[in-house]
């Protein structure tokens, strides 16, 4: 055996354009859908603090407060007309609504 087929051995062969780390490859290979921690803004880039998104949810859901300060006013006068969605809204909320509606925010925030 030659040194050189002990060095490849176990090595399948590759044809075609050698795989690519370079930074613009791997944003073109971005699936924001694949994993949860894709579909979040970095800690310290995030434009809406959460604990303040929560914080006016607890107080202020009835009158529309942390819709009117993640920038949906629209969304916000939806969820004050009706008693926010007769109080379903806030089951939705709580078991991930509000998180995706923070991510979603920050997202066009940042992309601003």
């Amino acid at each position: 055996m030659k040194k050189e087929d002990l060095d490849n051995e176990g090595q399948e062969e590759f044809w075609g354009p050698p795989p690519s780390n370079h930074a613009s490859q791997r944003a073109m290979d971005y699936n924001p859908n694949e994993t949860e921690r894709f579909n979040s803004v970095p800690r310290g880039w995030e434009k809406y603090d959460p604990t303040v998104v929560w914080l006016l949810w607890f107080f202020l859901a009835g009158v529309g407060a942390p819709w009117f300060y993640l920038g949906r006013p629209k969304y916000a006068l939806v969820r004050i007309f009706t008693l926010n969605y007769l109080w379903i809204g806030f089951f939705i909320d709580v078991f991930g609504g509000l998180k995706k509606q923070i991510n979603e925010a920050n997202r066009q925030a940042l992309s601003a």
